[in-house]
């Protein structure tokens, strides 16, 4: 336990700071607006396209039972989220809200307890977990967003562009070419 605090200690600290600085308005004007898209456009697509690119996938049999074992889980957690949908009342753009929380995963928590907990094959095991969650939870939240969130559903080619031009999704798929090369 004391690992896992310790692991998470400096992601809550810069967290909580990041929160009070937008709070403050520091460093104030469009920073944040402009650090997010940053960060999602750019910098999150680079970490994932070098971090999957650089996964050892050489143990096929271990790849395959992380895809089963993921998949399944987040389908199986996609469809516990409809079938609550009745039971919670949600509106189409609160229901894909409630779809994303979901299923996808923290990053931000996970990698710095497995850094914290295991050796390099554990982060590197972790790496390939991600390489294979991420285009499969970004897949999923991208269709059910834009089949919920708009006022009148998207139509099968808008959910494919839609997909198709998700940042994390190609970075993640452009990833895995590269590291097939």
């Amino acid at each position: 336990m004391q690992a896992i605090l310790s692991a998470l200690l400096p992601v809550i600290s810069i967290v909580a700071l990041g929160a009070y600085f937008k709070r403050i308005d520091f460093p104030g004007g469009q920073f944040w607006e402009r650090s997010e898209k940053l960060t999602y456009y750019i910098l999150l697509p680079s970490l994932f396209f070098y971090s999957i690119a650089d996964a050892d996938f050489t143990d096929v049999a271990m790849v395959m039972h992380l895809v089963a074992a993921l998949g399944l889980a987040m389908l199986l957690l996609g469809g516990v989220a409809f079938a609550l949908r009745p039971l919670l009342e949600l509106d189409g753009p609160s229901f894909a809200s409630f779809f994303q929380g979901s299923i996808r995963f923290n990053n931000y928590v996970g990698l710095p307890i497995i850094m914290s907990m295991f050796d390099t094959r554990g982060v590197a095991t972790y790496a390939i977990m991600i390489a294979l969650a991420i285009p499969l939870s970004n897949m999923l939240t991208v269709i059910v967003m834009a089949r919920y969130s708009a006022r009148t559903p998207l139509s099968a080619l808008k959910v494919a562009r839609a997909v198709a031009g998700n940042p994390l999704i190609f970075s993640a798929v452009l990833g895995i070419g590269f590291n097939l090369l």
